[in-house]
């Protein structure tokens, strides 16, 4: 019966995740990140602090290599111009720019979040190293920088989202931290979670 109540918890978080967002969000604190797992769809937020971020790939395997070019959308500031350059020890492979009337608005339904989309490309590539090189205009803007393909939200990244919604409401989108959690994620989230509550009383007694 155990058993049967913790794969009920896992698919309950597998479910609420798959039907979130397609990339696990991580937090840039860093001028230079090591991606990890980068056939895993991630979205990397950060702000730039007056130099480049870039961001490093050892791949042991072939891989198609996703990127897509973002940022937050903060009502009353204008569009940034963002570019990343993507290179292996060897050659550059591709450039992504967006400036100022070239983003598209997308909305984020189950975290209620406006976004900038800009240029995304896949390439495959050899095992090897290879860099990602996000600069802008002015050295100062927001960006999220998705790398990965694979759409995998494990119950830990479930967690990890419910952790970083307030810090991501407030350091990207200008919002309360406490609407991080007045959005349909959060309340299926807790919705399952009382269900799961309920039913393990249940089973129990």
């Amino acid at each position: 019966m155990h058993q049967y109540v913790q794969r009920a918890v896992i698919a309950a978080c597998l479910l609420s995740g798959t039907l979130l967002l397609a990339h696990q969000p991580r937090i840039v604190a860093a001028d230079t990140v090591l991606v990890r797992k980068p056939g895993i769809s991630q979205a990397f937020y950060g702000t730039l602090t007056g130099k480049p971020v870039v961001f490093l790939i050892n791949a042991q395997d072939s891989l198609n290599l996703h990127v897509n070019l973002m940022a937050p959308m903060v009502e009353s500031t204008p569009a940034p111009e963002l570019a990343v350059e993507v290179a292996s020890d060897d050659s550059n492979l591709f450039v992504l720019q967006a400036a100022p009337g070239t983003w598209n608005v997308f909305h984020e339904f189950f975290i209620w979040d406006d976004y900038y989309r800009g240029p995304q490309r896949t390439v495959q590539v050899p095992p090897g190293r290879y860099t990602l090189r996000l600069s802008g205009k002015q050295q100062t803007e927001s960006y999220v920088l998705v790398v990965g393909l694979k759409e995998r939200f494990p119950p830990k990244e479930i967690l990890n989202i419910l952790a970083l919604l307030p810090r991501m409401k407030r350091d990207f989108f200008g919002k309360s931290p406490w609407f991080a959690y007045c959005n349909p994620f959060s309340l299926m989230i807790i919705g399952s979670a009382a269900l799961l509550v309920g039913l393990i009383y249940v089973i129990a007694r």
